[in-house]
């Protein structure tokens, strides 16, 4: 008998989209599976939705909680799971019929802890896309940091199945931004070994960014929470892996730039101290020579040479509909490897 997989779904307000993954869900040619979804306080349908689905099929336990956010309910999925294997997908995602098959067979075949797939990035009404082949590369234990490092794993928790007993429920922070990366990061501290396929097993769907005005009201002071990860992240490295301490304080100021510019655009009363803090990250961790190895591309070096002339003129450019269609240009050509590696959605 194949070993079960539990499959964990965050679910928040995801009314519009849910029915879509969960029927992409439920229709994997694997088995067994168990689905936990885990209804984080939605304000809409999502938990009749749940319940629903629940009573039609019985491999769906749901579970209704007070909004704590993504971090905590992916800690609630978790411990409820009763797999031997778990599997994060988001709520207004689908996955391919076959990624639960695909991926055990490729975890059993080279005796890897994880196996990560890779995205298709899905705008608008666009159907999914798959690579034209299959690519697969296998990290022993003392690679799998560096390949984290470089953004060849994944920062997300999804498109990837993970042998559950080299988690544990202290490795999901209460955070509302950037929980996953959290989560990632141990385990490839800790894996003896993670596959990566290149098939577009995980469908991700992206919607546009909000314009300037709707930023201004939306922004989220919690974003800081990215920092705060990738600041551990530098921590990890220096105990466990010095020579990446220059990939760690790229990761550090590139974050500090995304956020520096969105909080530009907000009007709360703690703009100014964001913004302080934002400045601070950058200048404590910026060295010219990081850029001098791995160069991380033109628009990076862009972004930097503005911010040293004036943060101001950078925020002002990165917010501009220029930089707006030159990202949507990079996200469209290069989708699947943008939204894996996470890290480039910083443009």
């Amino acid at each position: 008998m194949n070993p079960l997989i539990s499959i964990v779904i965050p679910v928040y307000n995801a009314e519009k989209h849910l029915a879509r993954c969960l029927d992409s869900v439920l229709a994997q040619i694997y088995d067994p599976v168990e689905i936990v979804l885990v209804n984080d306080g939605s304000k809409d349908e999502s938990l009749a939705i749940c319940r629903r689905y629940a009573d039609r099929h019985e491999q769906i336990l749901v579970i209704d909680q007070e909004n704590q956010g993504p971090g905590v309910a992916r800690k609630v999925g978790f411990n409820a799971s009763h797999g031997e294997y778990v599997m994060f997908v988001d709520a207004d995602d689908t996955v391919a019929d076959d990624i639960c098959a695909v991926l055990m067979r490729v975890l059993l075949e080279d005796g890897s802890d994880v196996v990560q797939c890779n995205f298709s990035l899905v705008w608008d009404e666009q159907k999914p896309t798959q690579a034209a082949s299959c690519m697969k590369k296998t990290y022993e234990a003392d690679e799998c940091l560096a390949a984290y490092a470089t953004s060849t794993i994944g920062v997300s928790l999804c498109g990837k199945l993970i042998r559950k007993d080299i988690l544990s429920s202290d490795d999901f922070a209460d955070l509302c931004y950037a929980e996953d990366a959290w989560v990632t990061v141990w385990l490839c501290a800790r894996a003896s070994r993670i596959s990566i396929i290149s098939l577009n097993l995980y469908h991700y769907f992206q919607r546009h960014r909000v314009s300037g005005a709707a930023m201004r009201r939306r922004f989220d002071p919690r974003k800081f929470d990215q920092l705060k990860v990738v600041v551990s992240f530098h921590d990890l490295y220096a105990q466990k892996a010095p020579g990446l301490l220059p990939h760690a304080r790229r990761a550090i100021c590139s974050m500090a730039l995304h956020l520096y510019a969105e909080a530009t655009c907000s009007s709360l009363p703690e703009r100014k101290e964001m913004l302080a803090e934002a400045k601070a990250a950058y200048y404590g961790y910026y060295r010219r020579s990081d850029y001098r190895i791995a160069v991380s591309g033109m628009h990076s070096a862009i972004k930097n040479i503005l911010f040293h002339i004036s943060p101001r003129l950078y925020a002002a450019v990165v917010n501009s509909a220029v930089w707006e269609r030159l990202k949507v240009s990079v996200l469209k050509r290069h989708g699947p490897l943008a939204q894996q590696t996470g890290w480039t959605k910083y443009l």
